[in-house]
């Protein structure tokens, strides 16, 4: 059984994995990183299970299986001046210095930029996908044949029939540029690396001109190429295997003698190079296929190869304040405030002190501090050290002990340092924090229910608990939100009921239920009520299948935290009885045209929209869904033919049709002469 030390290292490098692979945001430095896989490796008998490298698939996507694993690469740590002496020294122990083959190694860079897999079968590429944990990947063909830079069809005789072809897709600085300086022009969002850009327009599924325009801009860089029947998979030198394809390649130099290659590395770790694509590192590999099969590979990494990576860019800041907020589980996090530092072309001026309280008990932060901030993984700015401490009377920092918002003592977690407050829904904080995941897109997807909107009913206090969404109104919502926005929203939790209880419990950030463990429950309580009888499991006791002892007791003891049984007990009543019903246009699109002889569109518009529909304003895109498009008497046949030929799936009415049925529903008058 797995101690809470462990458990919690676990928790943090899956939570930080998803952020890296599927957010593109680094939580912690890679030393930090490496440091949490070294002391899970040390204490687990089977790591294999969380050292699963890369993004996990995306909802929606479709998932590819490799044919064969795509792994990590083990990064040198040690920093000193033998890094790559040693690795030889490694090598050579395993399989003997003279099994290399005439020439040793190969150094490349590592280029910062996202893994891929191409797979060509005859000749012709079938089928790209992403590295996702490393076994599976997310099928992104029709992104990838968009890129200029990626050959659609390879040489049979060269490659063979069936090969999967693994490298890295990269963005140009100038493109990154460009790209940014579009979308400050546009008002949109501007990607945060080049890494970011890359992974942004490789995954997205809006393909849009401008997104296309930079996804052909893309460039990709072979780095394996693994055996096969053509020429090139008969070579023995991993380097000559990419040389000799019509891909781009990353390699720096090849080599015999390794006090050659050490000093080259030292040299340019020390002397980053100018480059157009972003590199984060240098690769060492052992150059020799058949070496590299006799090394072998871990679950993780294989053992012939190893990262060098540069040092974090850094410059000099001061410490100003510190500032607190609460998270959905209760954990407390730290943001220090800084003077304004720059670094790569970016304003630094808060830092999030990541490991709570045991970076204070680290670093001892003092007001007027003067630290070093660098880029974690060039892209998120952290504290990495202490320059000087301030002279004479200061303010010497100490992680509280109580929260800042409810006053609750707070409970510290052992290894890792992270404080929690467990005051459940009497913390205002934590409480809007669990609300708004509840109704998120990861939660129940509450339609047009943005986070301000959650705390505007929260500060209104309309919503305080799970339950009081169940009870607004749609007169409230449409008063708070608008017409069309507040429909949506009153249409989608009226929705919400329907939903299963795995999509129920996954929402309701409870700690220690984890979202394998919601399945397996899924499997057992049907319906939205089987919420009530999942809770009466912790009331009396009762074991669950698949639950161990210590998910068990973390589940059971935050449901013994502050008014949070009370609140899910009320969400577990529920019910069909006491939810409005369905409003017949329920999720129905409307588009209202020419002039009407029996109403106006006003009137038309409240109507429907009171009856659940969602009435287009303005212009339609072209493909735009729309269910029915209602037009007058005097509509011109010009504009009728153009709305049959481009919107052929909806259902076209007119005031003199037999349709006419569907507004006296709702009580319009209909002329007797009406079919």
């Amino acid at each position: 059984m797995l101690n809470k030390e462990t458990q919690d290292l676990i928790a943090l490098k899956v939570q930080a994995d998803r952020a890296y692979y599927n957010s593109d945001q680094a939580i912690m430095s890679d030393a930090e990183y490496d440091s949490i896989k070294e002391k899970l490796r040390s204490t687990l008998l089977d790591p294999q299970d969380i050292m699963t490298v890369g993004m996990l698939p995306e909802a929606g996507l479709t998932t590819v299986t490799h044919k064969t694993p795509m792994l990590s690469l083990r990064v040198d740590r040690n920093r000193d001046e033998k890094g790559a002496i040693d690795f030889d020294a490694r090598v050579s122990k395993a399989i003997g210095k003279n099994a290399i083959g005439k020439r040793h190694y190969v150094l490349e860079h590592k280029a910062d930029g996202m893994a891929v897999c191409l797979r060509y079968i005859n000749g012709i590429l079938n089928q790209a996908s992403t590295r996702g944990d490393g076994v599976n990947g997310e099928d992104i063909t029709a992104n990838i044949l968009l890129v200029k830079s990626i050959p659609k069809t390879i040489d049979v005789y060269r490659y063979g029939n069936d090969i999967e072809l693994c490298g890295e897709i990269v963005c140009f600085k100038t493109d990154f540029t460009a790209y940014n300086i579009d979308c400050l022009r546009q008002d949109k969002s501007v990607a945060a690396s080049q890494r970011s850009l890359a992974v942004r327009l490789i995954r997205t599924r809006n393909l849009t001109d401008e997104v296309v325009k930079y996804l052909e801009k893309l460039n990709f860089y072979l780095y394996t190429v693994p055996d096969n029947e053509g020429i090139i998979g008969k070579q023995c030198f991993h380097s000559d295997r990419l040389k000799f394809s019509e891909f781009s390649n990353l390699i720096v130099s090849t080599g015999d003698s390794i006090e050659t290659l050490n000093d080259q590395i030292n040299f340019m770790l020390r002397h980053k190079p100018s480059q157009q694509i972003d590199c984060d590192g240098l690769v060492l590999k052992v150059d020799h296929t058949n070496a590299q099969k006799a090394l072998g590979s871990t679950a993780e990494y294989p053992n012939w190869a190893v990262v060098f990576k540069y040092p974090a860019v850094s410059d000099a800041s001061k410490i100003l304040d510190v500032e607190y907020n609460v998270g959905r589980t209760g954990v407390i996090s730290a943001t220090a405030i800084l003077s304004p530092v720059s670094l790569r072309g970016s304003v630094v001026e808060r830092v999030n002190l990541a490991y709570g309280s045991n970076t204070f008990d680290i670093l001892g932060l003092e007001i007027g501090m003067e630290v070093d901030i660098c880029l974690a993984g060039d892209v998120i700015p952290k504290i990495h050290g202490v320059r000087s401490r301030p002279s004479g009377s200061y303010k010497r920092y100490t992680y509280p002990t109580n929260c800042h918002c409810c006053g609750a003592p707070l409970a510290r977690s052992k290894g890792i340092g992270l404080v929690y407050c467990n005051n459940g829904f009497n913390c205002n904080e934590k409480a809007l924090s669990i609300l708004k995941y509840f109704v998120s897109k990861k939660g129940l997807n509450i339609k047009g229910l943005s986070d301000s909107g959650v705390e505007l009913l929260f500060n209104r206090s309309d919503v305080r608990t799970y339950a009081d969404f169940f009870n607004l109104n749609l007169s409230l919502l449409v008063s708070l939100f608008g017409q069309n926005n507040g429909t949506t929203i009153y249409n989608s939790i009226q929705e919400a009921k329907e939903c299963n209880v795995h999509t129920l419990l996954c929402a309701l950030s409870i700690s220690g239920l984890s979202t394998s463990l919601a399945d397996y429950t899924d499997l057992n309580f049907n319906g939205f009520k089987g919420l009530k009888e999942f809770l009466s499991c912790f009331k009396d006791g009762s074991s669950l299948p698949f639950f161990t002892k210590i998910n068990f007791n973390r589940i059971k003891m935050y449901l013994s935290e502050p008014n949070v049984m009370p609140a899910l007990e009320e969400l577990a009543e529920v019910s069909d009885s006491n939810l409005p019903p369905l409003l017949p246009f329920n999720g129905k699109t409307f588009l209202l045209v020419g002039d009407f002889e029996f109403s106006t569109k006003e009137e038309l518009e409240e109507v429907l929209t009171l009856a659940g529909g969602i009435v287009i304003e303005g212009t339609p895109s072209i493909g735009q869904h729309i269910t029915y498009i209602v037009h007058g008497v005097r509509t011109r046949p010009s504009l009728l033919k153009y709305l049959k030929n481009n919107y052929k799936d909806s259902i076209i009415l007119a005031e003199n049709t037999k349709e006419a049925d569907l507004f006296e529903a709702f009580g319009i008058t209909v002329p007797e002469d009406w079919e």
